[in-house]
């Protein structure tokens, strides 16, 4: 095999390749190049998520599997230029200038698929923007991997939730603390509901375009993205999402409202969030003037005020978690937000106060003991 590239097409494909770097589902070390009809491709899977990229290349044929971080460590400290990838015996070259780097190679067996094609019951077209949109909005509030904590007794929160139906397309995320909820704008066809991984999602950020039309296919065991020349393939994630339009409907009539700059909330929620670590809660007075108090041991403490404040219902004081109500706030879409509020023990309802397609619900915490 054989093929000259330039640098910035040749780092789109090492981009992929940083998806071996996580072994947490037991994924392979190595991935697959593979250079056919002018082009150079790229084969990459972590066990749980698999992705395929290719580009423009004056190539010759050959397929060759290399050591995924080594490969993409190696590419992005190439200078700016042509490069030319080279299968010579046992190793791949990849030169550039006055730089050479050697790599092992494998068979090209050694990447398998996690996923393979099949019929899927349920697809969505929608627009660059919507899924870039969704993915960032979203993904901050999933849960993660972890050896205990809520993603690790039910792995179906650790992704996001898309659920198809005749109505449309819905997609959420939640890590048991906060739940962030989209309908997305999308042409729909077939019905069903799972949860997807966010790593795949995370590496179409990088090749999507606002202008660009993702095709997503659902089944209750896989799911397949395709957007601008990537194609993601992932299992989906197993247990079972809550049903948050119950938790929505549960929250009765809203007892305060807030209306604020969303500018104004991310400065004080932020400054606030610098005397809380974890779950350390702040004391929220909402009323005509709204305030955060924190403390921290052998920290200090801060009290902030938010500006230009308006405020309907009975005031009334609650804990919260500063930094999950920050990222509520930043995923709204305008640059207007409302916090609702149905009293001191349910959940703070935040969204934009333009009618969006995005809201998320704020768990209150429990005031330290002695407050």
């Amino acid at each position: 095999m054989k093929a000259v590239i330039e640098k910035s097409q040749l780092g789109k494909l090492a981009t992929v390749a940083d998806i071996t770097k996580s072994q947490s589902f037991g994924g392979s070390l190595y991935v697959r190049l593979t250079a056919a009809d002018g082009k150079l491709s790229i084969f990459a899977s972590d066990g749980l998520v698999q992705a395929s990229f290719g580009v423009e290349a004056d190539c010759s044929d050959g397929d060759i599997c290399v050591g995924g971080a080594l490969f993409s460590r190696a590419v992005s400290s190439l200078p700016d230029g042509r490069v030319e990838v080279i299968s010579e015996g046992t190793g791949l070259q990849i030169r550039s200038g006055r730089s050479k780097f050697t790599l092992p190679t494998a068979n090209p067996d050694q990447v398998g698929l996690v996923a393979a094609d099949g019929e899927f019951s349920a697809s969505a077209e929608v627009s660059g923007t919507e899924l870039l949109a969704l993915i960032k909005q979203l993904v901050p509030m999933a849960a993660r991997k972890t050896t205990s904590g809520p993603g690790a007794s039910n792995p179906a929160i650790n992704g996001i939730h898309f659920s198809a139906t005749s109505d449309g397309l819905t997609c959420a995320a939640t890590d048991s603390y906060r739940i962030g909820i989209r309908e997305v704008e999308a042409k729909v066809s077939g019905t069903v509901s799972v949860s997807v991984p966010v790593q795949g999602l995370q590496l179409l950020t990088k090749y999507v375009e606002n202008d660009d039309v993702a095709k997503i296919e659902l089944s209750e065991h896989a799911a397949r993205l395709t957007v601008g020349g990537m194609v993601v393939h992932s299992r989906v994630l197993e247990g079972t999402f809550p049903s948050y339009g119950k938790h929505i409907t549960a929250l009765g009539p809203s007892h305060q409202t807030i209306t604020s700059s969303r500018a104004g909330l991310i400065e004080t929620l932020t400054r606030t969030g610098l005397f809380t670590t974890g779950f350390t809660p702040a004391k929220a007075q909402i009323g005509p003037v709204v305030t955060f108090n924190a403390s921290e041991k052998d920290s200090g403490e801060s009290e902030q005020e938010l500006e230009s404040v308006e405020f309907s219902g009975e005031p009334m004081t609650c804990w919260v978690n500063p930094h999950l109500l920050l990222d509520a706030v930043r995923a709204c879409d305008f640059e207007t937000v409302k916090i609702i509020g149905h009293g001191n023990t349910r959940p703070l309802l935040v969204e934009s106060d333009t009618p969006a397609s995005f809201v998320a619900l704020v768990m209150l915490v429990r005031p330290p003991a002695g407050s």
